[in-house]
């Protein structure tokens, strides 16, 4: 009983970078939808010849950068007085 929120206390910083960094390493439209943004980006900026493709890309990669760490942060805030 008191053991196990002392540990969650401690953890959930580490956890919290853990899913950031999963968030960054791979490709999230993958999860999203079957065909990748990137191959779809990629196929745009080609026949288009443009690079703003890959800007949309990179806005929705830190958008979903952006609202898992405020949801790490507002989780990590709710839990620091636990112990």
């Amino acid at each position: 009983k008191i053991i196990l929120p002392q540990v969650f206390k401690i953890v959930l910083p580490s956890f919290g970078n853990e899913v950031i960094n999963l968030i960054k390493d791979t490709s999230l439209g993958y999860v999203i939808s079957l065909v990748d943004i990137l191959y779809i980006a990629q196929g745009h900026a080609v026949s288009d010849v443009t690079l703003l493709p890959y800007f949309i890309v990179a806005v929705i990669y830190l958008l979903f950068t952006a609202l898992a760490t405020l949801i790490m942060r507002k989780v990590e805030s709710r839990y620091r007085g636990w112990v």
